[in-house]
């Protein structure tokens, strides 16, 4: 074993060179960066109050393009399309509904055939339920493979459902009648990640979490186009979650954010928010209530909405 000689007087009381002070300087400011950050990251992740600020902050924080093809319609400079403005807008509560409290709301949407159906995420937990829509009741039930986190749910074709699934890249045809996965396939996002899905005539738009809305063909599920949603000022909106189809326009859930956005198809451009912060207050939610998610179209103007482990389901009408 070798044993280093102790350093001379000389050696261990002479002053430091510029160049090491500046080293040690540079290093003590990259570990206090670091250390921020780390105390940022876990502070956020821990508390709601701050991811919802958090959220709310990124909805509208400006980003650079991507390099990605963008695969938006080209449009025709013979027909004009007036401009879109954003417009802040509100709603009037109708009426509320239980919820049960272990319903961890990734999709809601109001059948053809009249039926409140929902989808609850969470490995191990999840499922898609028929909800009563008169007393909020889980009318059926059926659970998801564990190694799924279920996300977004659509009416399908050919009496199914077609649901997402988080990080797996699968998507599940779900039987209609049992509730039972039929079928499975494989798609692809720009996040890798699938969020929110919703009919859009013959085919579908889903959401992967970032400002892109794709727009999938409804027999292969394989991408026809896509686009970025953002506000009449250019700025692009992020967090995009739970899709419903809304009079030939989107509406969207924002992730941790107490508003519903509608976003028109052909732009991007989102034409209402509708502010539901005073629904359910964030400072009066329980600490086991996660954030505002879940809308199903019930009439031309008329929504039923809640929130991921909420107690109770809204019924309201936009003031449009």
């Amino acid at each position: 074993m070798e044993i280093s000689a102790p350093a001379t007087a000389s050696e261990s009381k002479s002053p430091s060179s510029p160049s090491s002070r500046r080293s040690r300087s540079l290093k003590v400011l990259i570990l206090a960066t670091l250390a921020a950050t780390l105390f940022a990251c876990l502070y956020i992740k821990y508390n709601p109050n701050a991811q919802e600020a958090a959220a709310e902050k990124a909805l509208l924080t400006p980003t650079k393009p991507t390099k990605e093809p963008t695969k938006e319609p080209t449009k025709d400079p013979s027909k004009p399309s007036p401009p879109i403005t954003t417009h802040t807008k509100g709603y009037t509560l109708l009426s509320t509904f239980p919820h049960s409290r272990d319903s961890f709301t990734q999709g809601l949407f109001y059948s053809s055939t009249n039926r409140l159906i929902e989808s609850c995420g969470l490995y191990g937990k999840s499922s898609i339920r028929e909800i009563d829509l008169n007393t909020g009741s889980v009318i059926k039930s059926n659970l998801i493979e564990e190694k799924y986190f279920a996300e977004g749910v659509a009416e399908g074709k050919d009496g199914r459902f077609v649901m997402l699934t988080w990080k797996e890249k699968t998507g599940l045809y779900v039987d209609s009648d049992d509730l039972t996965v039929a079928s499975k396939f494989n798609y692809r996002t720009h996040t890798g990640e699938g969020w929110g899905i919703t009919n859009l005539g013959d085919d579908y738009v889903v959401s992967d979490g970032s400002d892109w809305l794709f727009v999938w063909d409804g027999v292969t599920m394989e991408e026809k186009r896509r686009f970025r949603v953002r506000m009449s000022d250019g700025k692009y909106v992020r967090f995009l979650n739970e899709l419903e189809f809304y009079k030939g326009d989107i509406l969207a859930n924002i992730w941790y954010s107490d508003i519903i956005i509608r976003i028109d198809v052909e732009t991007g451009i989102v034409k209402t928010i509708y502010d539901f912060k005073t629904l359910w207050p964030s400072h009066e939610r329980s600490s086991s209530a996660d954030c505002f998610n879940g809308i199903a179209v019930l009439d031309d103007d008329v929504l039923m909405v809640t929130g991921k482990l909420w107690p109770k389901m809204y019924k309201v009408k936009l003031d449009d």
